[in-house]
């Protein structure tokens, strides 16, 4: 149930960020701040549940979406004079 929790949360977090952020500085920003958050929650949270998921799952979780703004836009979310 866990898995499954956590992937939902990834996908629904990695889609709604790719259609919120347009401009690739605030993209490369917010990549930064989500791994930053990801290594710290990690070291604060250890064993410790919260919404189901654990430290280790918050950094993954954190750093997976994060990673996911390096790249293009979605095609979905793109718009026509880009």
């Amino acid at each position: 149930m866990t898995t499954l929790y956590f992937l939902t949360c990834l996908m629904i977090t990695g889609v709604l960020l790719d259609w919120a952020f347009k401009s690739r500085t605030i993209r490369c920003v917010l990549y930064v701040v989500l791994t930053a958050t990801g290594i710290t929650t990690c070291t604060q949270l250890r064993e410790q549940q919260v919404w189901h998921l654990d430290g280790g799952d918050w950094g993954t979780l954190l750093a997976l979406v994060g990673y996911r703004l390096l790249f293009k836009r979605s095609r979905y979310f793109r718009e026509d004079d880009e």
